[in-house]
């Protein structure tokens, strides 16, 4: 496998690797039960996908193609300041900045692949992404805008 793919697969372990410690540090910061269960629930996704593209890395099966230009990752890497102090709206809004970023990371090496498998599965990581933002949303909406009777 090459060196630049190797690269790029790695980046995108650290970003799975990442995204879990966030949303394990975020859950341990809220108090209201869905916000937490939510949270637990991204992590664990995220370490699935962290050892999924571990797997592509270790047995150089289904390598990326990466044509000869800027992949643009460093867009996609600023990662927010986490406070102990953080309210369940401010882990929320973090957490689905997290994975709109995330999902136009996905997005971009989707559109870069030819059709194939690492372009199917990309699709479905896009898809992921985007349904955990969708369900994150719904929570911030019950969080930020609580019915007043």
């Amino acid at each position: 496998m090459e060196r630049k793919i190797k690269a790029l697969i790695q980046q995108v372990i650290d970003l799975a690797k990442s995204s879990r410690e966030i949303y394990l540090t975020m859950a341990n910061l809220v108090e209201r039960p869905e916000t937490k269960e939510t949270l637990q629930y991204l992590a664990k996704n995220e370490e699935g996908h962290k050892r999924f593209f571990q797997k592509i890395l270790d047995e150089a099966v289904c390598p990326l193609e990466v044509p000869l230009e800027d992949t643009h990752v460093s867009e996609f890497l600023k990662c927010p300041h986490i406070t102990r102090k953080m309210s369940p709206k401010e882990a929320l809004v973090l957490a689905i900045k997290r994975e709109e970023t995330l999902h136009k990371f996905y997005k971009y090496l989707e559109n870069i692949q030819p059709p194939g498998e690492i372009r199917n599965l990309l699709k479905e990581m896009v898809l992921i992404k985007l349904e955990h933002k969708d369900k994150l949303e719904y929570i911030y909406d019950d969080v930020a805008f609580p019915e007043v009777w």
